[in-house]
């Protein structure tokens, strides 16, 4: 994006423009471009998830990366959405747990019978 200001870097030997603006190198610096955007995108593996507290550790980990962003109004918003779907998911895991207990309890009754 072009603010009008004059290009703070050093110009290239023997030109008057920088690698960024350099038509001589225009081809070179398109093609770093495209080898940069390969090699920059991570192959991550996928998430098996079964069980509650898989998800609370996907949205954990999500949460964290998140965090290390600059701030943003989309980083602020993925952090309040992820802290929301976090929130839900300890209720459902205290949920869970509860209901696992009485399972249990009413199991321990049948077996006394």
């Amino acid at each position: 994006m072009s603010t009008g200001t004059r290009c703070r870097m050093r110009p290239l030997k023997g030109q008057g423009f920088c690698w960024n603006h350099s038509p001589s190198v225009a081809a070179k610096r398109a093609r770093a471009r495209k080898a940069g955007g390969r090699n920059s995108r991570t192959r991550v593996p996928p998430v098996l998830v079964t069980t509650i507290r898989d998800l609370q550790d996907v949205i954990g980990s999500e949460l964290a990366a998140v965090s290390k962003l600059a701030g943003t109004n989309r980083r602020a918003n993925a952090v309040a959405r992820l802290v929301t779907v976090a929130v839900r998911l300890i209720e459902c895991g205290a949920h869970e747990e509860r209901m696992e207990a009485i399972e249990e309890r009413l199991k321990g009754m049948e077996a006394r019978r």
